[in-house]
């Protein structure tokens, strides 16, 4: 992108094949390597493939950009530590940024998570040393089912400013997660404050409508063994992971956890990427 600096793009990778493509098309133009983990295992535990080793000649236009991280060493017990585990994975980047300098800016999100390119163009022109809080509306289902729920963990910043990617992925808050029972009492409180603090002292900035957050574009089968698979061990429940439950849900676009966000499909328009908008034939399977 520039002769003064690179941009690296972060995050984990499951099995989102479709997503993983729209992303690396909708990036590359502005980004310099992607480094991709992977793991052995499922954050609960459980053997998988390596899918994106499975795949990578889908993939071949953008290999001399990827890295890939395997990530087979995690200590946490998947009984006790599923946060942990995933912590592993997403703090894994590290492995694939050697030679990454201070000034080199990184971005940490999940591989369903992108971020607008010229987002990426703006913040390292105008903002190159705070770190960018990148909101984005989520889409479920399908890439033209748009909720209410907008997503605020996608960031940016130089690679300097990031102690961890998961610290910066939680920045400006406490963990939610934390086994800490005042932590968690102050999270929502403190994790406003802070947000505000560190917009008006200029070390974070907070960008609107940044990107799209696309999750659970799979098949209902597929979308149960995500939900099973995943750390929030919590909506681990019939009601939510059967297959049946998950079809009904999908027909009628209602929101996969009860949580009260409204769905409804909405036009692909020029508020879309352009590769998405120029390849809805290819993606018909995920668009409504």
């Amino acid at each position: 992108m520039s002769k003064t600096h690179k941009v690296f793009d972060c995050f984990p990778f499951y099995n989102e094949l479709d997503l993983l493509e729209i992303r690396l098309n909708v990036l590359n133009d502005v980004v310099d390597y992607f480094v991709l983990t992977e793991s052995t295992r499922t954050f609960t535990g459980k053997e998988k493939p390596l899918f994106y080793a499975e795949n990578k000649k889908r993939f071949k236009r953008f290999a001399h950009k990827i890295r890939h991280v395997i990530v087979d060493d995690s200590e946490y017990d998947p009984k006790t530590d599923v946060w942990q585990r995933e912590f592993d994975q997403k703090n894994s980047v590290f492995r694939g940024l050697d030679d990454c300098r201070d000034d080199d800016f990184v971005i940490v999100s999940d591989v369903d998570e992108i971020v607008k390119p010229d987002l990426i163009i703006k913040f390292i022109k105008e903002r190159p040393n705070a770190i960018a809080i990148i909101k984005q509306p989520c889409y479920y289902y399908y890439l033209n089912c748009q909720s209410t729920e907008v997503f605020d963990k996608a960031k940016m910043a130089r690679f300097k400013n990031i102690e961890s990617p998961q610290q910066i992925r939680a920045y400006p808050k406490f963990s939610k997660h934390s086994s800490n029972k005042l932590v968690k009492i102050l999270f929502k409180w403190y994790g406003s404050f802070r947000k505000r603090l560190c917009v008006k002292l200029g070390s974070c900035v907070i960008y609107e409508n940044g990107g799209w957050h696309f999750t659970y574009m799979k098949s209902p089968e597929e979308i149960s063994d995500k939900m099973t698979d995943f750390s929030h061990t919590e909506y681990n429940l019939d009601k939510f992971t059967s297959v049946n439950s998950i079809q009904s849900r999908m027909k009628i676009f209602k929101d996969p956890y009860d949580r009260g966000y409204q769905l409804k499909i909405v036009k692909i328009d020029g508020s879309f990427p352009g590769y998405i908008i120029d390849n809805q034939k290819k993606y018909s399977h995920i668009i409504r």
